[in-house]
């Protein structure tokens, strides 16, 4: 008996292996100088300040959705595991987006011309103090 593999399966495949990566692997991110352009499918791991970021997209209907997942630099504390989030955006090409960490520094996103590449670089931010 065959069982039939659809791109939703190797897309949860591949997800799941990259939130494993993250939690799990050591460190091989990398602080980007000058802007990192990909190709859908092709993640890419930076350093964010005191985060780890795998970033990668699918082209989807002329857009970029961008699966952004994040996590400490050293995920291990003690005996535990710190936490990772996942963020999914979709963006028109052209547009962006900026994931900020705590400590003034950011990764922008931008999905290229018709969705093809999206390019990745990391900034500095200026920090603002929150107010009630």
């Amino acid at each position: 008996m065959t069982k039939k593999v659809t791109n939703k399966t190797l897309f949860k495949c591949a997800a799941a292996a990259l939130l494993s990566a993250i939690a799990f692997g050591p460190v091989h991110a990398f602080e980007a100088k000058e802007a990192v352009t990909v190709k859908p499918g092709k993640g890419m791991s930076f350093k964010v300040g005191s985060k780890k970021a795998i970033t990668y997209f699918n082209e989807n209907s002329g857009h970029c959705d961008v699966t952004i997942m994040l996590s400490e630099l050293n995920p291990v504390v003690g005996n535990s595991y710190q936490s990772a989030s996942k963020v999914k955006v979709q963006l028109v090409p052209g547009k962006s987006t900026l994931v900020e960490s705590a400590d003034g520094k950011a990764l922008r996103v931008s999905c290229n011309q018709d969705a093809k590449t999206m390019t990745i670089q990391n900034q500095k931010v200026k920090l603002t103090a929150l107010t009630q």
